[in-house]
């Protein structure tokens, strides 16, 4: 009656997906990039940011790694 009907199929963990994309096209630019983001929270423990570090600076890769991975535990 209204025409054809489209059905949109919704993936799982969607946020996290595009934050993945990014990385990727990420490590297309730079040399160096965090292997998995810094996720920021609001007061409801919502994710509001993915913090990557991209850089060709091997340093400062293991620098941002090293603060991830603190601020994550």
């Amino acid at each position: 009656m209204f025409g054809k009907q489209e059905s949109i199929e919704k993936l799982d963990k969607p946020i996290e997906r595009v934050a993945e994309l990014y990385r990727q096209q990420l490590n297309n630019v730079w040399k160096y990039v965090t292997s998995a983001p810094l996720v920021l929270k609001n007061s409801r423990n919502t994710p509001i940011f993915h913090l990557l570090f991209a850089s060709n600076n091997k340093s400062g890769l293991k620098i941002a790694s090293q603060i991830i991975d603190k601020k994550q535990k």
